[in-house]
């Protein structure tokens, strides 16, 4: 009889230990960050932030939306929280080009040979797109983005990629 009473309470303690609040989450502030091209919002761009001292235990990430915003959202363990802590942090944004694919019932049917053969002929086509975000914004050392998050501050971030050297400045 304890054996069956033990296992439940096992499931909830662990499931409520991965996905609880951290017991050290600092406070965080709200925070946007917007990716234009010129007038033209670009959706769908993987937005990180990392922190400028180091050190820091969390990720600070968000995808922008339909109107080129992204609101950015700290995480770690499981748990996931609006906001991002007080702090100075260098920005990436990169954006994989999408082309359309098969479905993967479809991909599955074919053959390893044919799979290849797909797989290289879709990075071909991907190569091809244009890049809406320079690839070097997508490097912590290279992005010229940083943002200095404050409670009371703005914390806002945006960027225009028409105003953006194709390649790095040296």
């Amino acid at each position: 009889m304890k054996n069956t009473l033990l296992i439940p309470l096992l499931i909830v303690f662990f499931s409520l230990g991965c996905n609880g609040k951290p017991d050290n989450v600092p406070k965080n502030f709200p925070c946007t960050i917007s990716v234009t091209n010129g007038a033209t919002p670009i959706d769908n761009v993987f937005i990180v932030l990392a922190s400028e001292t180091g050190g820091v235990e969390w990720s600070m990430s968000g995808i922008t939306n339909a109107s080129g915003t992204a609101t950015i959202r700290t995480s770690r363990l499981g748990w996931q929280g609006n906001g991002v802590p007080a702090g100075t942090y260098r920005v990436t944004l990169s954006k994989i080009p999408t082309i359309p694919e098969i479905s993967p019932e479809e991909y599955r049917r074919l053959s390893a040979e044919e799979q290849e053969a797909y797989n290289n002929e879709q990075e071909k086509k991907r190569e091809k797109i244009p890049k809406e975000i320079p690839e070097y914004l997508s490097d912590f050392i290279l992005s010229p983005f940083q943002l200095t998050v404050a409670q009371g501050q703005k914390n806002f971030l945006a960027v225009d990629v028409a105003t953006l050297p194709a390649k790095p400045k040296k």
